[in-house]
């Protein structure tokens, strides 16, 4: 309290200083005395017509009428300077007056506008802990009474994706989950299949579920990853729907694609580095036959990778942009049609080489390491969306077969009508 009652004290010094300056320094009004200086001149214009007197210039008669118009103008000047005098020091002390008065009004008018319009109790209010509301009863209703605004404006609105967020994260802030439920499926209805949200919907079904994530937000995880296979958010939840599960190799596999992401996090990055040491730890993990049936899978999986190369034909580069979106897409010639693996790059990189294998599945139940025929295709998307739509630039789709070392290519050149 006393820091900060301090330094409202020293803006208020730096504001009257900036204030008050003209009023009472060197640009105030100021006068020069002439008294003096007319005084010797008078003095020096006597001596030289006693000069010219004695030398025969000028006649007694003559000196003695300019001697009295010499008198009669010095008297003049010294009225006119006492005027002067009189009107400076008049213009000084209306200076000094409003100095006095903008020094008083400034920090009166400061502090009761503070003490009227701020949240002087604050100051000494309590910090949320761990980054939730604080405790203050006042600061939590009028966090409640914002909240309700926002209800009420999307109510009238409800075509804000950016406002429905923000009252999902506020509900979860304050711990209404139920709400926040409601607010993130009517979002969901708004903007549809996208990642972020099907994220968010899927974390805040599992809150309110007790946190389980087997069912419905483990569905929406893995749509939110064939939409966007690098989503931190979602590989961070997939991994622990597959440790729920008891899957904890495919676990490992979501959270270590995690981490080249987390680099510049330190805290998230030692967090997913504990949830796979705990994962690589488990009790199924250390039986030894176990362990030698998962290394014998491993060996036997890890020759299972695809090298795909993907290139644009030249006649439609002109026709693409460098950021428009790339997708690569591997799913089973007799299997369901959801892809099994998905890479999302960008026109500008290529042409590229990808090696895909079941690090890169959507489901832990569908590996790319489990069916014998691979159909591998790639597509362009100006909107950025997985679902194909006129105007895309698509491949004609390669088949690979179990086994298969040679990489292949496949060449975008055609266009969705």
């Amino acid at each position: 309290m006393l820091v900060f009652w301090l330094s409202i004290i020293f803006m208020l010094g730096a504001a009257l200083f900036v204030l008050l300056r003209p009023l009472c320094g060197r640009a105030a009004v100021r006068s020069i005395d002439a008294n003096d200086a007319m005084v010797d001149i008078y003095q020096n214009r006597l001596r030289e017509m006693e000069a010219e007197v004695a030398s025969g210039v000028m006649s007694g008669a003559d000196a003695e009428a300019a001697r009295t118009e010499l008198a009669h103008t010095l008297l003049q000047e010294a009225d006119t300077d006492r005027g002067e005098h009189a009107a400076t020091r008049l213009i000084a002390a209306r200076h000094w007056w409003s100095a006095g008065v903008i020094a008083l009004l400034v920090p009166a008018i400061a502090v009761l506008m503070y003490l009227r319009l701020g949240t002087p109790e604050l100051v000494n209010a309590p910090l949320p802990a761990h980054g939730g509301v604080a405790e203050d009863p006042a600061h939590k209703a009028s966090i409640e009474a914002m909240v309700i605004r926002l209800a009420e404006r999307l109510e009238q609105k409800p075509d804000d994706p950016e406002g429905w967020m923000m009252l999902v994260n506020s509900y979860m802030t304050l711990g209404r989950h139920g709400e926040a439920l409601g607010a993130i499926e009517r979002l969901y209805q708004i903007t549809g299949d996208q990642p972020v949200v099907l994220v968010r919907y899927a974390d805040i079904l599992a809150t309110v579920n007790g946190g389980r994530l087997s069912g419905k937000p483990a569905e929406l995880i893995q749509k939110a990853l064939s939409l966007d296979p690098d989503n931190g958010n979602g590989l961070w939840l997939a991994g622990m729907v597959a440790n729920e599960t008891g899957d904890y190799a495919t676990a490992i596999q979501y959270w270590q694609r995690l981490l080249p992401q987390l680099e510049n996090d330190q805290e998230s990055l030692q967090e997913v580095k504990q949830l796979i040491s705990r994962a690589q730890n488990q009790p199924g993990n250390k039986d030894q036959e176990a362990s030698a049936i998962t290394a014998a899978e491993t060996v036997a999986t890890a020759n299972k990778t695809i090298t795909v190369n993907v290139s644009l034909s030249s006649d439609n580069v002109r026709d693409t942009e460098p950021e428009d979106t790339l997708f690569i897409f591997a799913k089973a010639v007799n299997g369901p049609p959801m892809p099994l693996a998905v890479v999302r790059k960008k026109v500008k990189d290529l042409p590229l080489e990808v090696i895909l294998d079941d690090s890169f599945s959507m489901i832990p139940s569908m590996k790319l390491s489990n069916f014998d025929k691979i159909l591998v295709s790639a597509r362009i998307s100006k909107s950025g969306n997985a679902t194909p739509q006129s105007g895309d630039y698509i491949s004609e789709a390669s088949i690979i077969t179990s086994g298969q070392t040679e990489p292949v290519s496949i060449i975008i050149n055609q266009q969705l009508p």
